[in-house]
C-alpha cells in the first residue's frame, strides 16, 4: 500500500513536469470573445465649403432688414484685419463660397471682384464704413448691400468675421463670427510659411 502511494506521487510529479515542459515549448492559445480596440482619437474634420455655406445661412437668418430681391448684394474678398490692403487665397475663396451660397438662396449677387480694402474705410475709432466709391458704384449697379469680412490668424485657429452692410447708410444688417482650425490645407490657403526649427549644436 505504501509503495503504491509513492508510485502515484511520482507519477503525478512526472505528469506535472511534462505539462510544464510542453507549456514552455508550445504557444498557449486562450479562447474568448474578440477584443475591440478603439481607433486613435482624431480631431473632427471641418469642411471649408460647409463652414462657408453655414456662414451664409447664419447671415440670412440674422437679417435685421429684409433684402430686396430686385436689388443686388456686392461680394468683396475677406481681408486681413491688421492690414486691409492684404488678402489671400483663403480670403478670396471663402468670400466666393459665401456668395455662391447666397446666390443658391435666391439672393441676387453682383460678381464684380472687389477687395474689402476698396470697400471699407477705417476711422480713428476703429469702426469700418463703406467708402464713397462703393456708394457711387451701388447707384450704377443697383446694389443694396455689401458683403465684407476680415480674418485674423491665431496660433491654432483663424478667426473670421463676416458682415452684410447696407449701402444707403452703412448700417450693419447682419453679422457672424466664427473660427476654423489651421489645418495644413488652410495654412496653404493663408500663404503661411512653415516655421523654421532652430537646432543648436553642442
Amino acid at each position: 500500500m505504501f509503495a503504491t502511494v509513492q508510485q502515484r506521487r511520482a507519477a503525478m510529479i512526472v505528469s506535472v513536469g511534462l505539462l510544464l515542459s510542453a507549456c514552455g515549448t508550445q504557444p498557449v492559445i486562450v479562447s474568448g470573445p474578440p477584443v475591440s480596440v478603439p481607433p486613435p482619437r482624431t480631431e473632427p474634420k471641418r469642411d471649408l465649403i460647409a463652414e462657408s455655406y453655414r456662414a451664409a445661412e447664419v447671415l440670412l437668418s440674422k437679417l435685421k432688414r429684409d433684402l430686396d430681391p430686385s436689388k443686388k448684394v456686392l461680394i468683396a474678398s475677406i481681408v486681413d484685419i491688421d492690414d486691409l490692403d492684404r488678402t489671400s487665397t483663403f480670403g478670396r475663396i471663402v468670400a466666393e463660397q459665401i456668395g455662391s451660397r447666397l446666390s443658391q438662396r435666391d439672393v441676387s449677387v453682383d460678381e464684380l471682384k472687389l477687395r474689402s480694402d476698396t470697400v471699407l474705410i477705417k476711422e480713428k475709432q476703429g469702426e469700418f464704413l463703406l467708402s464713397r466709391n462703393i456708394q457711387k458704384l451701388s447707384i450704377d449697379r443697383d446694389i443694396q448691400a455689401v458683403f465684407v469680412g476680415t480674418y485674423a490668424v491665431g496660433g491654432a485657429d483663424v478667426y473670421i468675421s463676416v458682415r452684410l452692410v447696407r449701402v444707403v447708410d452703412s448700417s450693419l444688417i447682419s453679422s457672424y463670427d466664427y473660427s476654423l482650425p489651421i489645418t495644413e490645407n488652410i495654412k496653404h490657403l493663408l500663404n503661411l510659411q512653415p516655421t523654421a526649427v532652430r537646432v543648436s549644436v553642442q
